[in-house]
């Protein structure tokens, strides 16, 4: 979700170690209508995911900041 003023994503991996506390940031959010993107895919909080998820990152950076 991209908003002129705030702009949330969740990118986790499904072995990462942080992937339970995201799902739920992520559930939460939505049980509050918190726009925001969230992507989840296999792997863990290493090169070889962020080397699969850089593309969406950076297209999600950068609608932010074409809204600027």
């Amino acid at each position: 979700f991209v908003s002129a003023q705030i702009a949330l994503h969740i990118d986790c991996g499904t072995e990462d170690d942080l992937y339970i506390p995201n799902k739920r940031l992520h559930e939460k959010w939505d049980a509050l209508g918190v726009k925001h993107g969230y992507i989840e895919r296999p792997g863990k909080h290493d090169g070889a995911y962020w080397n699969k998820s850089i593309d969406a990152i950076l297209q999600f950076v950068d609608r932010f900041f074409d809204k600027k």
